[in-house]
């Protein structure tokens, strides 16, 4: 079973071809940095209220979530050595 590839370059995506053009992949790095910009900007920050309030409810989870393993841990660490 051969690989059939597309008689014709430009029917190729842009992803699956090579630009050894400098100048054109100079281009392509300006257009993406420019994009990465626009796109931050868009973006909605949260505010130092919501990051404070939401850094302390993760670290609430993080030590319930520990205090449950340890809790968990001993259990089974006593009942498996009562066997």
């Amino acid at each position: 079973m051969a690989i059939q590839r597309p008689a014709n370059r430009e029917k190729q995506s842009p992803a699956n071809r090579v630009n050894t053009d400098p100048k054109a992949a100079l281009d392509d790095r300006k257009n993406f940095l420019q994009a990465v910009v626009l796109e931050m900007k868009k973006t909605t920050w949260p505010t130092r209220p919501e990051v404070i309030r939401l850094t302390y409810v993760v670290i609430g989870i993080l030590i319930s979530v520990g205090l449950y393993m340890f809790v968990l841990d001993n259990v089974l660490t006593w009942l498996f050595s009562r066997l």
